[in-house]
């Protein structure tokens, strides 16, 4: 009997961990799921980014940010020897609501407003050129 329990578990514990799987989540944003196909000025900016040869960057990522009740993107862009380049934080319909770095003025950089309320970064998107 003890012998039977021993190989009930075995094949309980073996259909439980080969059976079940843990799909993740699809990615939700702004109230839609996949916002990167569905949002249509975020899909075009992606197409941008993947069909770019002008700009020679080394690297573009997309962030996404849980913001006031909402969402908000980030595409940072890296490129050798260039620092400080201009961030521009987007909401869900593709309006720029706050500029950051560059050469502006301290008191027209809004990161630091941005960043005390925005919160769960998420890389949803990268590309890398070399």
């Amino acid at each position: 009997m003890v012998h039977f329990r021993k190989i009930f578990v075995f094949i309980w514990l073996f259909l439980m961990t080969t059976i079940s799987c843990h799909k993740e989540k699809p990615l939700c944003g702004c109230g839609v799921e996949n916002p990167i196909r569905n949002i249509g000025w975020l899909n075009s900016f992606i197409n941008y980014y993947n069909n770019d040869t002008i700009h020679n960057w080394d690297e573009v990522n997309l962030y996404m940010y849980d913001y006031k009740n909402s969402n908000a993107f980030i595409f940072e862009t890296k490129k050798t020897g260039e620092y400080d380049v201009p961030l521009s934080i987007h909401d869900c319909k593709g309006k720029t609501i706050f500029i950051c770095g560059g050469l502006q003025p301290p008191q027209l950089d809004s990161c630091n407003i941005f960043y005390q309320s925005a919160k769960n970064e998420r890389l949803i998107w990268s590309k890398r050129y070399r």
